[in-house]
């Protein structure tokens, strides 16, 4: 009985992470909401996260 009550716990506590995900505003608006385009999104993500800011970037990496 106590093992149906702390898989009930479980899944109803992975349902509220699903109905309430924890994510980035920008993330929401896009994906979530709708709220944004694709052209502003990648803007916002482009101030965000400029060209050459990740190793994968630079002219020498090997990726």
């Amino acid at each position: 009985m106590s093992l149906i009550a702390i898989l009930g716990a479980f899944d109803a506590g992975v349902l509220w992470l699903a109905i309430h995900p924890q994510v980035p505003p920008l993330y929401r608006a896009y994906y979530l909401d709708h709220s944004i385009d694709e052209n502003n999104f990648t803007h916002q993500m482009m101030k965000q996260h400029p060209e050459g800011a990740s190793p994968s970037d630079t002219p020498d990496s090997e990726l």
